[in-house]
């Protein structure tokens, strides 16, 4: 149906994948199954494309800025970033 994948990354998480089976699509699954995981794995933090920013936002996260990621994040988010411009960084405290 679905999976989520949160990675540790000193004493946050990043959420890493989000995969949704073509025929459970559009069912509000996606949604549910972050937030429901989300529970566990905070703080928590994501990098995604700026289309996605209002699904995250739907799923309780918000818009950060680079300067404010964790040291170990902060690289990693740099280097995506090079590859992928439109890459954007969000966080989810609660």
């Amino acid at each position: 149906m679905g999976v989520v994948r949160y990675v540790p990354i000193n004493e946050v998480w990043l959420l890493r994948g989000l995969v949704i089976a073509p025929d459970y699509r559009n069912l509000g699954l996606a949604s549910k199954l972050v937030i429901k995981s989300r529970e566990q794995h905070l703080p928590c933090y994501l990098f995604c494309d700026r289309t996605l920013v209002d699904f995250y936002k739907r799923c309780g996260f918000e818009l950060c800025q680079a300067e404010g990621l964790p040291s170990g994040l902060l690289q990693r988010f740099c280097g995506y970033k090079a590859r992928q411009p439109k890459l954007v960084a969000m966080a989810c405290f609660s």
